[in-house]
């Protein structure tokens, strides 16, 4: 006998356990081929990628030391030998048995085994009874057919049933039967070493049986010896079972059938959990309602996996007359056949919110004070509870509509019904698994992680939440059942039990949601028409004055008034709406000093770091309240070295100065705005060995030609202009990477997390165009090159290093700060379950009159345009979201909080998310969008007029323009649709009218409502077509039966790329 898998190796010493039969078994702790975990092997003769031999046995899956069975006798005659402390009573053998010891010693045991682990071809069996009305949808019946020794009873019994189902079924064919439902019979191979065969098939057809799959019915063992039905099933399939088993006579009793003697067992209808056999795969990677089953006891069978497992023990103890090989035919059939035949599907989903509620209050009592914390889930339960009994009751109203409907109409009703009560397990799929347990999927049942076999209600409550991504919804997703309502936030007092109570109450209201039918109603209106004759400048103009009052970063008061503005101005709409605050990490200046200096002179130049205001400016006062000129979690410190100039910051401009000979380790870099964001600059700055940056607005790119002037006369930036930015380079807080800042969540520390390589790592400072030219002047060294120089009348740019000496200190706060979402919505009539999304950033490191609140008083003008709409008779198919975030200068915080906070919910529901940051700068269109968004895109610029040529329509003048691509990517973190595209897969959308991002007073004082007003959009018809285009797609994304996505032109690009990368790489 040996034990597969088992480590190669010489000598060890066994440290015994109670004695057992000599049987064989497996020790890896995976499930599926070990060389290709969570993605399935290949067929025989094909390559796929696997784990090499190496990366296997450091794998925690397999056992890492030699092991082996032995029988009784073998281990009687160790124990005897064995000396120490007396085992405890339950560690005793029976009656007959040795004394236990412990040990250790004075038994010494050597022993060697050397395995083969390789690569060998193992075979499922399937075969396939086409449905008639609905061969799209399935049926799984399976059994595994491998066996360590003969296997009479593991698992050939369960292949002689299954072969029984199948030969019924072949007489019911030929007397004209055939099923409504495609039923498939499975032989699984290799189950025994790790339930292999039917896991590699799942994966293999993860998507397929995702949307066809209606049940998995397993039997592993058909019969044990006596005992009674013993089942095991998800909660929906318990009344099938009792029906079913009802109409079997138990085949050791005729007076009784098999439900009487299945109801004595405590509890009659176990959970399928674990990964004990088949149905695992089914269940944990894809939520299939699942059974597995048996008739006796395992008690009753001790020749489990041993030699003696063979016909003459079955024959003679398991089944003498096969009468129970029958009866389990007998019920395992009729299950199936119930589940292919009948109109509409006999799962209850009633039991399961029972059973949900039990669950709920055995956890609720292991977190004594919890009790407020659970009531949201309660509520869930009970809704859940409310749909199930509704969708009975229409499933009995449907049978008695049957003969008066129309054919077409009632089969597409009962196909609804049908596909919903067969989707709402899949709701209970976390698809990123368990924490450190990727394989188990579902967070309602999985084993424990200290047994394989063992059935763990709520597996998550026991995962490190570091680990888990379900912390992130810990305390704020209970009884989260519509975005209608405020998020609730946990006291934190249990958050590893709470974690699992708030993902119930998501899962809760996944189930009720799939489980209440919607009416079908006749189309809905045409109402574009509509929205765009209700467009107003003059509602965007009055918005965008009154938010760009007052400067309003992220984290202060003034920024927590433009929320409550935007709330109140979205409430008064009669759009529901509230604010959801998160607490993150955000960056403050304490102090700023930069000065300059050159050996041998006495003319030292301190260097005033400010924005100047111009004569008359109406918001000259407002401005004293602005954020000094700082880099948001620049690292704090004093550096006093030679200056070295490094043109845009690149790594290839870092290149060319080691080319040349100039030393940047040890220097303050000098870099200039233009290619590049400033965190990349800095980031580049510390990997080439500078220990500060400095980076400026050079007037080659945001100074206009000489001559043009300045703002306030003109477009351009005043020379005492500075850029501000943040210097992190990840995405949402810093102290919650991966998962969302919920109250009493884990974080890492404000150390740890400016510790790692997301932040610069050293100082950093902006400065203005006329503070870089003093530096400029001071440097010497060789001349730049031509493409590294300013526009005329600059001075000539040097490479350096020095003489120019800078004196830089920088002190942050680093802290944590509050920041507040808005969001409102507008509920859907017919498909209120499905979100069409549309979000703008709120906060500006200055007034933010172009970045972002151009888009911002876009998105209530086209909410006023709704609310009208609404008034008259208007209401979207789909709901629609609007959504003003918060902290995304920082790093995109809000809305990454947002997403990660609701990933499992907008997964499965949202349609798609339109992002407008910027939504005006200048006059060119300039969008970016998901290619199946494309077609969409066009066809809605061809019905909004050019907002600065009446003659023609958007569309015209947007393909007249130069920009090529004339529709961008989603590829890159520029704004909020960055965690809806990467995170969750959501097609997405980005627009804006200018030239580009970076307008000559991009993030800095001088983007107020005068420069809008004056150079970005004097008539504020670019924002009334801002609102139209993006009104307009989210109109057709929500109202549409049939949602206008195009996946052609993904296609076409993805062959772009294909060709592309051949071109690059062509030994692929």
């Amino acid at each position: 006998m040996c034990m597969a898998y088992a480590h190669a190796g010489r000598r060890g010493t066994w440290s015994p356990s109670p004695p057992g039969r000599s049987a064989a078994n497996t020790l890896y702790y995976g499930n599926g081929d070990p060389t290709t975990p969570l993605w399935p092997s290949c067929a025989a003769g094909q390559d796929c990628e696997r784990l090499s031999r190496e990366e296997l046995d450091k794998s925690d899956a397999m056992p890492g030391i030699p092991a082996l069975p032995v029988s009784a006798r073998d281990g009687e005659t160790i124990l005897k030998a064995m000396g120490g402390d007396v085992a405890p009573t339950e560690w005793q053998g029976g009656e007959g048995a040795p004394m236990y010891r412990l040990g250790p010693g004075p038994a010494v045991l050597n022993f060697t085994y050397i395995g083969n682990d390789t690569l060998a071809t193992i075979e499922n069996v399937f075969a396939v009874i086409e449905g008639k009305e609905e061969p799209d949808r399935y049926v799984i019946i399976g059994n595994h057919r491998d066996a360590w020794t003969f296997g009479a009873v593991d698992p050939n019994s369960g292949t002689a049933a299954m072969l029984e189902i199948a030969e019924r079924l072949s007489k019911l064919e030929k007397k004209g039967w055939r099923p409504r439902r495609t039923i498939i019979l499975c032989s699984w191979d290799a189950e025994e070493f790790a339930l292999i065969g039917s896991t590699e098939w799942v994966e293999d057809n993860m998507d397929l049986l995702a949307s066809r799959a209606i049940a998995y019915l397993n039997v592993d063992i058909s019969v044990f010896g006596p005992g009674g039905l013993s089942p095991r099933a998800t909660p929906q399939l318990d009344q099938l079972i009792k029906e079913a088993s009802r109409m079997v006579q138990d085949p050791d009793d005729p007076s009784q059938t098999l439900y009487d003697t299945m109801i004595v067992h405590h509890p009659p209808i176990e959970r399928v959990a674990g990964a004990g056999t088949d149905f695992a795969a089914f269940l944990q990677h894809i939520g299939v309602p699942s059974l597995d089953m048996s008739y006796g006891s395992i008690g009753e069978y001790p020749v489990y996996h041993s030699l003696y497992d063979d016909y003459v023990w079955m024959e003679k103890f398991g089944d003498p007359l096969f009468h129970r090989h029958v009866a389990l035919a007998s019920v395992w059939g009729l299950i199936a056949l119930r589940l292919a035949d009948e109109e509409i599907l006999p799962f209850n989903y009633i039991s399961y919110a029972s059973e949900l509620e039990n669950c709920t209050k055995v956890v609720e009592g292991g977190c004594p004070g919890c009790a407020a914390s659970f009531a949201p889930l309660h509520r869930s339960i009970n809704h859940l509870s409310k749909a199930a009994n509704k969708i009975h009751k229409e499933k009995m109203m449907l049978h008695g509509e049957k003969w008066g409907l129309k054919r077409e109409e009632y089969t597409a009703k009962v196909r609804d019904i049908n596909d919903r009560l067969m989707m709402a397990e899949r709701a209970f799929i976390n698809r990123e698994g368990l924490a450190g347990r990727p394989w188990y999927k579902h967070m309602i049942y999985a084993s424990s992680d200290q047994d394989d076999w063992g059935t763990k209600a709520f597996p998550g409550a026991t995962a490190p939440p570091a680990m888990s991504r379900l912390d992130a919804a810990a305390a704020s997703l209970l009884a989260h059942s519509s975005p209608l309502l405020p998020t609730s936030k946990s006291s934190g007092r249990c958050p590893l039990l709470c974690v699992v109570s708030s993902t119930l109450a998501v899962i809760g209201t996944s189930l009720s949601l799939l489980l209440v039918l919607q009416s079908v109603p006749s189309p809905p209106p045409n109402y574009g028409n509509l929205f765009l004759s209700l467009e107003s400048n003059d509602t965007a103009a009055l918005h965008l004055r009154a938010l760009t009052l007052h400067p309003h970063v992220a984290g202060t008061r003034a920024n927590s008034l433009t929320a409550a503005y935007v709330r109140d101005a979205l409430s008064s709409l009669s759009f529901p709406a509230h604010i959801t605050p998160y607490s993150v990490l955000l960056s403050y200046p304490v102090h700023r000093s930069l000065s300059l200096s050159v050996p041998g002179r006495t003319d030292a130049k301190s260097f005033a770091l400010s924005q100047e205001t111009y004569p008359n400016d109406p918001y000259a006062s407002a401005a004293a309240e602005a954020i000094p000129t700082f880099y948001a979690y620049s690292a704090s410190g004093s550096v006093s070295a030679e200056a070295v100039y490094a043109n845009y910051g690149r790594e290839e401009d870092f290149a060319y100065l080691a080319s040349r000979g100039v030393d940047v380790a040890g220097k303050v870099a000098l870099a200039r705005y233009g290619m590049i964001h400033c965190e990349d600059i800095v980031r580049n700055a510390r990997v080439a060995g500078a220990t500060a940056a400095v980076v400026y607005t050079d007037p080659l790119q945001y100074g206009g030609a000489p001559g043009e002037g300045w703002f306030p006369n003109s477009r351009w930036l005043p020379p005492t202009g500075v850029q501000i930015g943040s210097l992190f380079r990840g995405v949402g807080d810093p102290t919650t990477p991966m998962w969302a800042s919920s109250e009493g969540c884990e974080r890492v520390s404000v150390e740890e997390a400016m510790a790692t390589d997301d932040m610069p790592g050293i100082p950093a400072l902006p400065v203005s165009a006329s503070d870089a030219a003093e530096i400029h002047r001071a440097l010497g060294g060789a001349a730049a090159p031509a493409d590294w120089q300013g526009r005329e009348g600059s001075p000539v740019y040097r490479l350096g290093p020095g003489p120019a000496i800078l004196n830089l200190t920088y002190t942050g706060n680093d802290t944590m700060a509050t920041i507040e979402n808005v969001l409102a919505v507008i509920e859907g009539a017919d498909e209120p379950d499905r979100y069409v999304i549309l979000g703008n950033h709120r906060d500006a490191w200055t007034f933010g009159a172009a970045d972002p609140n151009s888009g911002t008083a876009a998105m209530i003008e086209l909410a006023q345009r709704f609310s009208v709409m609404q008034k008259q008779g208007w209401r979207p198919r789909r709901t629609i979201i609007l959504c003003s975030w918060d902290a995304e200068e920082y790093g995109l915080t809000g809305s990454t909080e947002w997403v990660e906070e609701n990933r499992e919910m907008l997964s499965s529901r949202a349609v798609a998310y339109l992002n407008v940051d910027v939504s005006v700068v200048g006059p060119v269109f300039r969008p970016s969008a998901s290619p199946q968004l494309d077609e969409l895109l066009e066809e809605t610029t061809k019905l909004v007029q050019d907002p600065d040529n009446s003659s023609q329509t958007l569309y015209d003048s947007w393909v007249k323009s130069n920009i090529s691509p004339l529709i961008e990517r989603l590829g890159s973190g520029g704004s909020d649709f960055l965690a809806f595209v990467q995170h969750v897969g959501i097609p997405s959308t980005d627009m804006v009218f200018g030239e580009g991002p970076d307008y000559p007073v991009y993030h800095t004082l001088y983007d107020d409502f005068v420069w809008m007003e004056k150079f970005g959009d004097p008539g504020f018809r670019r924002h009334v077509a801002a609102a139209s285009i993006w009104g307009l797609m989210a109109l057709r994304l929500a109202d549409e039966e049939i949602i206008p996505f195009n996946y052609m032109p993904y296609t076409v690009e993805l062959e772009v790329l294909r060709t592309s990368i051949l071109a690059d790489v062509p030994f692929l």
